[in-house]
């Protein structure tokens, strides 16, 4: 039968009452710094034995910071742990070793203060990665070799602040076309193909500011 614990916890209700010592939750509820090497016990967050190592091998991007971090499963069904840095594309292909999955000639140019986003797109034939930093051309990668920059038919050096795999179509969100921008664009790609943009089920639409 669980154990009842009586906790304190200061409500202000006539603003802050600091003439007192806050009441600080048991240090037996709370974890280890950085949650690692933690297990749950009766409630209570405790060290479990061994170590963890976490990115081994990875200095190939020592010197650019890294975005995004996730695993991300192929048209195949492979998982694939990758990190995305502020140049490209890392795959994690061996216990301890680190792949660019990127070249110089389609690295990306942003820096840290450039957030990067990322989306899965399923279409009839495969399942490809897409990665976006709103400072160079949408990236795509379909799981082996490099990425490459993505090819927008009907659009010019198109940029997006966000991306988003959706039903078939590549969504993109704040854009800058031709060095233009339109922060409260939306566009869409041609169902099952992300290279057109112009196509009869490509589309967008210019989203009203509320001002009020």
């Amino acid at each position: 039968m669980g154990q009842i614990i009586d906790q304190f916890i200061p409500v202000p209700i006539r603003g802050v009452d600091d003439s007192q010592p806050e009441y600080l939750l048991d240090d037996t509820r709370t974890g280890p710094g950085g949650m690692e090497n933690t297990k749950s016990i009766d409630g209570a967050l405790v060290d479990r034995d061994g170590y963890t190592q976490v990115a081994a091998g990875f200095s190939v991007e020592s010197n650019n910071p890294v975005m995004e971090c996730f695993e991300w499963g192929d048209s195949t069904g492979t998982l694939k742990p990758v990190f995305i840095t502020t140049e490209g594309l890392v795959e994690f292909t061996s216990p301890s070793t680190w792949t660019d999955r990127f070249s110089v000639s389609d690295d990306l140019t942003g820096n840290a203060t450039n957030p990067i986003m990322a989306t899965p797109l399923e279409s009839t034939s495969s399942e490809s990665l897409y990665v976006t930093n709103k400072v160079d051309g949408i990236r795509v990668w379909t799981g082996t070799g490099d990425w490459s920059i993505l090819t927008t038919t009907g659009k010019t050096n198109l940029r997006a602040g966000c991306i988003l795999g959706w039903n078939g179509h590549l969504i993109a969100g704040d854009i800058t076309e031709n060095s233009v921008d339109y922060p409260f664009q939306v566009m869409w790609s041609d169902i099952n193909d992300a290279t057109t943009w112009n196509g009869v089920t490509a589309g967008f639409v210019n989203l009203t500011r509320d001002t009020t």
